[in-house]
């Protein structure tokens, strides 16, 4: 049966070719890919295994290539003939990153070496903050103390049962100082129905609702929520006339915090490992030197 395994170009700056590493004749080993020892003793040269016009592709970006490559566990194919694969990959992105560089001008080449150094330096910061950010642990209390300061998103909140009058079109100007009156008379109406019943020619429906404040839209929302239990709001004057009054209020519980706390860690812990860089931040700059200069008054001349 043909194998054949797709595998992405490892290239020192981009990837651009697909390389397909396809095994007709050759029999797999049947064992894994395993990576060779990259060379790390101090002083030792690199084992160069190609050149490209004088420029050596060693052993350690072969290995490289490798590790990136396979991530999880190495399909059962040949070592070698995967080796020679990426081997061939990483000469051909060198011949075109150096045709390239040969071509490119030097604004360009500026903000590509402007993109290498903003890229060290995160990688380099990355590899910091792995080493010197601890971050201090979630506590119980922490959890508490969330869980208390936020009940609406752990399922607790608030209903409410309200009527809502609303325009159902356009108003003219000539009729909108009359309506205004008129709606600004239901805070002492107590049956909303009767009301609309005498008052037909009005451009006005009546809806009943029960729902949850948050989930509702603006401006009902703020009219809702502003508005005890019993009372009846302002009147909202805008393309729209709205006027609600609340009949009922439902408080509902939150859910247990043993239900919610594996949630509330996981959002507690962005925020203790931002406080930890921070810190670790502040630190920083009381080991160096720092002399800012983009603020100061130019006295060239």
């Amino acid at each position: 049966m043909d194998r054949c395994y797709s595998f992405g170009l490892i290239a020192p700056l981009c990837g651009l070719l697909l390389l397909s590493a396809c095994s007709r004749d050759e029999a797999p080993s049947g064992e894994p890919v395993q990576p060779r020892q990259e060379v790390t003793n101090k002083g030792a040269e690199p084992v160069a295994l190609a050149y490209v016009n004088g420029s050596p592709i060693t052993e350690n970006e072969v290995q490289r290539a490798m590790r990136k490559l396979f991530t999880e566990r190495v399909p059962q194919v040949g070592g070698e003939q995967v080796r020679k694969r990426i081997l061939e990959s990483l000469i051909s992105s060198r011949a075109i990153s150096l045709l390239a560089q040969e071509e490119i001008d030097s604004e360009a080449l500026q903000t590509l070496d402007a993109k290498v150094k903003a890229y060290r330096e995160e990688l380099l910061v990355q590899d910091y903050l792995s080493r010197h950010a601890a971050p201090e642990p979630v506590s119980g209390d922490m959890v508490s103390d969330y869980y208390r300061d936020h009940p609406d998103e752990f399922g607790g909140g608030v209903s409410k049962r309200f009527e809502m009058i609303q325009t159902y079109r356009q108003i003219e100007e000539d009729e909108r100082k009359t309506l205004i009156g008129r709606l600004s008379e239901l805070g002492k109406v107590e049956d909303w129905n009767r009301w609309l019943e005498e008052n037909k020619s009005l451009p006005v429906n009546l809806r009943q609702l029960t729902a949850r404040v948050e989930v509702l839209d603006q401006p009902i929302q703020a009219l809702v929520a502003s508005t005890s239990e019993g009372e009846t709001s302002p009147l909202h004057i805008d393309d729209v006339i709205t006027v609600v009054r609340v009949n009922a209020v439902e408080r509902h519980p939150p859910q247990p915090l043993a239900e919610v706390s594996a949630e509330i860690r996981k959002r507690l812990a962005p925020i203790k490992m931002r406080a930890a860089i921070k810190r670790l931040a502040e630190d920083a700059l009381l080991k160096v030197k720092v002399d800012v200069v983009a603020d100061r008054p130019d006295n060239s001349g």
